[in-house]
């Protein structure tokens, strides 16, 4: 499957996320794949297509913004694991 072979995979029948554990390890690869991730939720396109590339943009300005202003946290508190 798909899902044993990637970093993370959207399905959009469940709209769920899955991350592989590995990514789990560091904080860098979890982030990148989660943004990448959430880019195909909200998007709704795939790699390489712009509206998907414009989207992690975006998703990745507001995890720095979060961030910044210490909401990250919160955000993360909230997030179903």
């Amino acid at each position: 499957s798909d899902r044993v072979r990637t970093a993370g995979l959207y399905s959009r029948t469940t709209e769920e996320v899955f991350i592989a554990s590995d990514q789990l390890e560091h904080g860098r690869s979890a982030v990148d794949t989660v943004i990448h991730e959430m880019a195909h939720h909200v998007s709704g396109a795939e790699d390489l297509e712009e509206r998907h590339a414009e989207e992690m943009t975006r998703i990745a300005a507001r995890v720095v913004e979060a961030t910044s202003r210490g909401k990250f946290d919160d955000l993360m508190k909230e997030a179903s694991w």
